[in-house]
């Protein structure tokens, strides 16, 4: 192990020994390992415990006091000093039988390095290796002394380095083999156990599929198939068919909710206060507006319905002219009649329904994961998810001139806030998630993105995420697959929450 840096540290049944690196006196350093994906594409694995170097660094002051342990072994004494953001110090008193042990590491590691007149490489005799590199063996001694202390710390503190940056530093204090050795590093977050009765299911609704419901999907498929004209001389007007992207602009950053989106500008097929902000806009326009109920909605789901900033850009406008319901649209979409369409329609309205019940019900359970279920996150992790989102709204023209010349300082002060309470809040529920996936052994992987359809129907209501899994990179892979996992982990909650 070498002073101050950030490697992982050795574990018991490690048998590696890593490269001493001095840093400069009083300050230390950090060397970062690469930074791994929070999600991989197979099930998220328990922390990583292999052992890696730590190395040299000045002492470094922490001013907050945490909560100390005291461990005593054979050979060692140490305290472990639990700090918030998942922050661990060891302060470790070696024994004598340890100082010899890694003095004779030390002198062994030498001889294998060294050329030295009469002997083959690492055959010298101690004493001739102590003559000739006396000042190398002092400080390759103190290497692996640090190896060696942190190993025994963590066989018996057994605190998991926080996967992915595997950070740890070092640095000793005092003279002869009265010095203490004091390591810091980031550990793996400490996750309560989760008590499913303190938890509740969300309202969900059965959704009627008549007539009159099927007719309405069947417009749908007949726009599928319907010729369309591209209007570029004019604005939206009632009756034309609109491609929008809509963002929900009170998300940090804002988030796409739909792309390139077919929407009928009619009463009926097109809720009163978009169609009141996309009428008379051209093509290539935006408005931004507040979402609202629908007018016809019950009067419970006004009453939950979160009125949300949107904006709304119109990517075409279009007049279409619609096939007729035959035979021939039926099959199409593979049935072979109209009859049979209209009976796989109704079987994938209710599926469709059944999807949305379930999305309800995981808000509902990550809504309460949020609120009920606290714990420290690592500083660094915390870091580098408010970055990249503090990046990604800066990727928005719009928002970062309102930054640049809108916000006040306090405002801005706010937003910062705000960005990372959400980064936190993402932490916690990936956290929480991987360890309902890996503690009850439900996988996650490329099987569940499989998919067969047996016609053009099933396709059209297919999960849009699995039809594109294959086209996908290994980024986008890696971010789905996590949405698989955090899926299948509210899911495992849905089911205790009914048993118990």
């Amino acid at each position: 192990m070498t002073k101050s840096t950030t490697d992982e540290s050795p574990s018991t049944d490690e048998k590696k020994k890593v490269a001493a690196k001095k840093a400069a006196p009083k300050k230390a350093t950090t060397k970062k390992a690469p930074a791994k994906k929070a999600a991989a594409p197979k099930a998220p694995k328990a922390a990583d415990k292999k052992a890696v170097p730590a190395k040299k660094a000045a002492k470094a002051d922490v001013p907050v006091k945490g909560i100390i342990e005291t461990f005593k072994t054979e050979n060692l004494s140490f305290e472990k000093e639990t700090l918030p953001n998942c922050r661990i110090k060891y302060t470790a008193v070696p024994g004598q039988p340890l100082w010899d042990k890694a003095r004779k590491q030390a002198i062994k590691n030498i001889a294998k390095e060294v050329s030295i007149p009469g002997f083959r490489k690492g055959k010298a005799p101690e004493s001739i290796i102590l003559k000739k590199h006396g000042a190398q063996v002092i400080q390759s001694t103190e290497t692996a002394l640090a190896d060696i202390c942190f190993a025994e710390c963590q066989k018996e503190a057994k605190m998991p380095i926080l996967h992915g940056n595997n950070n740890v530093s070092f640095h000793v204090e005092g003279e002869g083999t009265e010095k203490k050795l004091y390591f810091a590093f980031e550990a793996e977050p400490t996750l309560p156990a989760l008590d499913y009765k303190n938890f509740t299911l969300a309202k969900t609704e059965t959704e009627e599929v008549d007539e009159k419901r099927v007719d309405e999907e069947i417009d749908q498929v007949r726009s599928f198939y319907a010729n369309w004209e591209q209007i570029e001389d004019r604005a939206v007007e009632e009756g034309d068919f609109v491609l929008l992207d809509i963002d929900d602009l009170d998300q940090d950053p804002p988030s796409r909710v739909f792309n390139a989106a077919r929407f009928e500008v009619t009463e009926k097929k097109m809720v009163s206060w978009m169609r009141e902000l996309v009428i008379g806009l051209k093509k290539g326009e935006s408005v931004e507006g507040i979402s609202k109920a629908d007018d016809n909605a019950t009067e419970q789901d006004k009453k939950d319905f979160k009125e949300k900033k949107v904006s709304i850009t119109v990517t075409a406008i279009e007049k279409s002219t619609l096939p007729a319901i035959d035979d021939e649209l039926a099959k199409k979409v593979g049935t072979k009649s109209v009859a049979e369409m209209k009976e796989k329609l109704k079987v994938l309205i209710a599926s469709k329904a059944a999807r949305k019940n379930t999305e309800t019900l995981r808000e509902g359970i990550e809504k309460q994961l949020i609120e009920k279920v606290i714990f420290d996150v690592p500083a660094s992790l915390l870091e580098k998810e408010a970055n990249h989102r503090v990046s990604q709204l800066f990727n928005n023209p719009e928002f970062k001139k309102q930054w640049e010349e809108e916000l006040s300082e306090e405002e801005k002060e706010a937003r910062k806030v705000e960005i990372k309470e959400k980064a936190t809040q993402a932490i916690r529920l990936f956290y929480l998630c991987r360890d309902i996936v890996n503690s009850n052994k439900i996988s996650v992987g490329d099987a569940d993105m499989k998919t067969a359809y047996d016609s053009v129907l099933d396709m059209m209501y297919a999960d849009q995420t699995k039809l594109q899994y294959q086209s996908m990179n290994e980024e986008q892979k890696q971010m789905a697959l996590t949405q698989v996992m955090m899926h299948k982990a509210e899911d495992f909650i849905v089911e205790q929450i009914k048993k118990a």
